[in-house]
């Protein structure tokens, strides 16, 4: 399947308070930031780094990050780039949590990675690396 892996997702827990993870918030070079309740395979939501960013900005440190959380899409490892596509449109959502026959999660998938297996590779200004995937590889192994 077509997605980032674990070890290359941004993940915040969702207890703490935004001032607590400001830095993992602004060097993220995710838009999307996986929330979770203590483990990568307890997903509780997404939320958007601008909102989260926004609300630094407004004085909101000591809100818990569950607070600008929405939830999240799961999807299972086996489905295929034309049913995500089919997935993500129906829901206009952009991200879906991987989840693997076990229910842990084996990363995330987005509308952008779909996109770029129909018509190449996507890099915008915000991507510091072109290919994630190659990007987590090169993590796990350091």
């Amino acid at each position: 399947m077509l997605m980032t892996p674990r070890v290359a997702l941004t993940h915040l827990e969702g207890n703490i308070q935004l001032g607590k993870v400001k830095d993992q918030i602004i060097s993220s070079e995710h838009s999307r930031i996986v929330v979770i309740d203590r483990t990568p395979d307890n997903v509780i939501g997404v939320a958007m780094k601008d909102e989260l960013l926004t609300a630094l900005l407004n004085d909101k440190e000591s809100e818990n990050v569950n607070n600008f959380t929405n939830p999240a899409q799961f999807v299972s490892e086996t489905t295929t780039a034309d049913e995500l596509l089919s997935t993500f449109q129906g829901s206009h959502q952009h991200l879906g949590v991987v989840e693997d026959e076990y229910g842990g999660v084996s990363g995330v998938v987005t509308l952008e990675d779909v996109i770029e297996i129909l018509t190449g590779e996507i890099v915008d200004e915000t991507d510091k690396s072109e290919d994630l995937q190659e990007a987590a590889r090169v993590k796990k192994i350091e």
